[in-house]
């Protein structure tokens, strides 16, 4: 579906609008967002090639297989890919941006959600482009604040699972985790490089008033990439506690085998002697068909395990 978005005074809207509408805009000269929102390879490539005949073939590789963020600039337009996390998880989505001096056109999937900036653009003020453009970055950057919201509050969840019941799972996930952090950084570091270009005020299709606002959202990927790393950071720390919590655990479980292993191997012991084959002392403990010889046996048995018991408990092994 091709959206026109008309902002000069008040919004205009016009859904479902044809390529030969959409290269009327463009050559129009009026400041108007044109949204492509999952329109197949060929309708993409029929308007990159009517409004960009000399580099579609470039862009439209780039727009329709996964890239890495990067700023490209044309004759008369850059062109920008960037990744957004829409709804706050970790799904990826990627977004092609392109923008002249007075249209913007992007082309994206149906999962990233730009309404904060439709409601900007409703709000009657006149806006130029590459001022939409600072708003598009500005919601991209917010789904990844969110993104790391959800996952600070997954930190706790392992770090107490971890310290609790540490189990393959948890181990499982703590990796996973960091997996999609690490992917995380590198983008973010891609973006940052896109960014800074943008607010240096380099491009000719970014006036130097939008370039400050611009600047705005740079600081605010520092600080994404700072709070991505400390979460790294946290994560492999809760490998270490998990591992940890695996060692003590193993250790209560020897301790437990061990004190068991020694309360039944000295009455073992003790009977094994015992009965053996050959003369003891003891054995003609024998009254009125009684054999005492069996209950001293017993008692020693016991005499000996109550031993091991107070040995223990005064060394806080029970």
């Amino acid at each position: 579906m091709i959206t026109s978005l008309h902002f000069e005074n008040n919004l205009e809207i016009n859904e479902n609008i044809d390529t030969k509408k959409v290269i009327e805009l463009v050559n129009s000269k009026k400041d108007t967002w044109i949204d492509v929102v999952s329109e197949p390879k060929k309708g993409i490539s029929e308007i990159l090639k009517s409004i960009f005949p000399d580099y579609h073939s470039l862009i439209l590789e780039d727009i329709t297989e996964s890239t890495r963020p990067k700023m490209e600039v044309y004759d008369g337009f850059v062109f920008i890919i960037l990744k957004t996390y829409p709804f706050g998880t970790f799904k990826q989505s990627q977004i092609g941006i392109i923008l002249g001096k007075t249209f913007l056109l992007t082309v994206r999937d149906s999962s990233s959600d730009f309404s904060k900036v439709v409601d900007v653009l409703r709000a009657g003020k006149p806006h130029t482009a590459d001022f939409v453009l600072y708003k598009l970055l500005e919601s991209i950057f917010d789904n990844h604040y969110h993104v790391l919201e959800s996952i600070d509050t997954k930190i706790d969840r392992i770090e107490s699972r971890s310290l609790k019941k540490p189990k393959p799972a948890t181990l499982k996930e703590i990796l996973d985790l960091k997996k999609k952090l690490h992917k995380m950084h590198k983008i973010l570091i891609s973006e940052r490089e896109v960014i800074l270009c943008l607010a240096r005020g380099n491009v000719s299709q970014i006036r130097q008033r939008t370039a400050v606002f611009i600047r705005d959202t740079y600081d605010d990927i520092i600080a994404l990439i700072d709070i991505e790393e400390t979460y790294r950071e946290a994560l492999s720390g809760n490998i270490e506690i998990y591992m940890s919590s695996v060692n003590n655990s193993m250790n209560e479980v020897m301790k437990t085998l061990t004190i068991i292993a020694s309360f039944t191997f000295v009455p073992a012991l003790i009977a094994g002697f015992y009965g053996m084959n050959i003369r003891l002392p003891f054995q003609e403990l024998r009254n009125d068909g009684m054999d005492y010889y069996y209950i001293f046996v017993l008692a020693i048995m016991s005499s000996a395990v109550g031993y091991l018991y107070i040995l223990f408990k005064k060394r806080d092994w029970l």
